[in-house]
């Protein structure tokens, strides 16, 4: 259901360090999707991929 609802965004934004299987699935429907994702560390700063 999460990758039906993540077609409704712009953008993905990845909120932890720790990437689970899950999120990595999610992560390349996204870039797959040419969806923008963007990558925070626990201090919700914006880091690189």
């Amino acid at each position: 259901m999460d990758i039906v609802l993540m077609g409704k965004c712009q953008e993905v934004w990845v909120l932890n360090e720790r990437i689970t299987c899950g999120m990595s699935i999610e992560i390349e429907k996204a870039k797959k999707r040419r969806q923008t994702v963007r990558y925070f560390n626990s201090r919700y700063e914006e880091v690189q991929e």
